[in-house]
């Protein structure tokens, strides 16, 4: 998994938000489409919320949220598309 090029697509669309409210999956919405590398990689069995997470560095153009771009971020993987 670490090296592998994912592409950010949101939730799936029958999935409400996660620990944070549904309220800010529109706003990482600004994420969508942006690809990167992942970096880490943590389990499901070794995560709070059983999910496996990723940290992404992403490529240019650097995606935004709330008018700061991001170079690294930190997501549940069920947000991406593995690329490769």
């Amino acid at each position: 998994m670490i090296g592998s090029v994912i592409r950010y697509v949101g939730l799936p669309t029958n999935v409400k938000g996660d620990h944070l409210g549904d309220v800010f999956e529109p706003t990482y919405g600004t994420f969508k489409g942006h690809v990167g590398y992942v970096t880490s990689f943590t389990s499901r069995e070794k995560s709070a919320d059983n999910k496996d997470h990723v940290t992404v560095q992403w490529f240019e153009p650097l995606p935004s949220y709330y008018g700061s771009r991001y170079t690294v971020s930190h997501f549940s993987l069920d947000r991406f598309k593995v690329l490769t």
